[in-house]
């Protein structure tokens, strides 16, 4: 839906920064970006604007997801730009307004052509539903004993010419990667850390040693933690005791209320504070499609309750989407600014889009969703258009244009 350069955002019941809440507040976007966010005063002065009323909406900022496989029966392995776009926006329509699209293990010519795919849509000028960041490559360097879902065939291990494969095929577009790092020899892990790659700690059985070691090295996130890693325990503290003890690194969450217990959540929050704490959905291709069989990286899974199980009970990703996870959290006890934080200011800063993305402030990105109470997404704005719009009105208002 076409919108004109300069417009309003009104009726605004509360503004999210996430770091303050702001009631009774407006937006001023222009080409595609936040101007101001105007006064009662200031807002005189543009009463002949085109103008979006919310209606006394909740607007925060868009989420964004760095760890999501696929929606709406598309996955980023397909390798082809039709399912890229169909994830993007099946996500918007949740108010994920950008995204690591995620690669996880194949054979290597499906990773490789999936790779490309997700660096040609990086590339695009123009884009439909949310934003798509660049590539998180989710495999196949992953220890086998601890692959979660991931097909054990297509495992390998790393070399320096398939890191270099991975990057003539991403270009500049590699952003993230998760690994064993006990797997992984020191060399290998600067190469990456070297030229930009966040390093992430997954599918590992690495010990309270390994896991050191690869933190001293440049690994700065864990991968959906406490899933597919070796647990903690009190004479050998592993990944997990590592990850929660060094400030620097970076944890994701699942929040479904399956993938971890909320009590382990509030452990690692205190831990690690809210800024160390990253919402992903970890979403395949069943999400949104509801119960049912469907397939993921070459394997059969079954979908029940929203559950997402291999035939052996193996959890295999989630169906979570960013607005259910941002109101589990409140839900399990978290300030709505904290919630908030971990689904855009937070991962914003893994992808290196901090400067622009994951805040309501002047100068950054119109990457906005609008939620009523319940947290149900009413509309999506990425780069200020509208990638979604649930109806033709919101809560309070007959009509959303003025």
């Amino acid at each position: 839906m076409n919108l004109p350069d300069r417009f309003l955002i009104r009726g605004i019941g509360r503004l999210l920064t996430p770091e303050e809440e702001v009631r009774d507040a407006a937006l001023l976007v222009e080409e595609g970006r936040i101007s101001a966010i105007p006064s009662a005063r200031e807002l005189q002065g543009l009463a002949d604007l085109p103008s979006v009323d919310v209606g006394g909406a909740t607007v925060a900022p868009g989420f964004i997801d760095i760890h999501v496989h696929g929606g709406a029966g598309a996955d980023a392995l397909d390798g082809t730009q039709e399912a890229l776009r169909t994830i993007a926006s099946f996500h918007a329509g949740h108010g994920t307004t950008a995204l690591l699209a995620t690669v996880a293990t194949s054979p290597w010519p499906e990773v490789l052509s999936a790779v490309e795919a997700v660096a040609e849509a990086a590339g695009a000028p123009d884009v439909r539903g949310a934003r798509i960041l660049g590539l998180h490559l989710e495999g196949p360097f992953l220890n086998p004993a601890r692959r979660g879902a991931q097909p054990l065939e297509s495992l390998l291990p790393p070399t320096q010419p398939l890191l270099e494969e991975v990057f003539q095929r991403a270009g500049g577009h590699w952003v993230l990667v998760t690994l064993a790092p006990e797997l992984w020899p020191e060399e290998l892990i600067r190469f990456l850390v070297e030229r930009g790659v966040t390093v992430s700690l997954g599918h590992t059985d690495a010990t309270w040693a390994q896991a050191r070691r690869a933190i001293a090295l440049g690994a700065r996130q864990a991968t959906h933690l406490f899933n597919a890693m070796r647990p903690f325990h009190h004479r050998e503290p592993g990944v997990v005791g590592a990850v929660l003890l060094e400030g620097q690194v970076r944890a994701e969450i699942v929040a479904d209320g399956i993938h971890v217990h909320p009590a382990a959540i509030a452990l690692a929050a205190r831990m690690k504070g809210p800024e160390g704490i990253v919402l992903v959905t970890d979403a395949i291709r069943a999400a949104g499609l509801g119960d049912g069989v469907y397939e993921l990286f070459g394997q059969e899974v079954t979908v029940s309750g929203g559950e997402a199980r291999l035939s052996d009970g193996t959890l295999a990703g989630s169906t979570l989407t960013m607005e259910r996870a941002v109101a589990n959290m409140v839900r399990w006890g978290f300030p709505l600014s904290q919630a908030v934080s971990m689904a855009t200011a937070v991962p914003a800063a893994v992808a290196g889009v901090e400067s622009r993305k994951g805040r309501i402030a002047r100068g950054y990105d119109a990457d906005l969703v609008v939620l009523d109470d319940a947290f149900t997404v009413h509309l999506t704005f990425v780069e200020g258009r509208i990638a979604f719009l649930r109806g033709p009105s919101v809560p309070g208002r007959e009509s959303l244009w003025r």
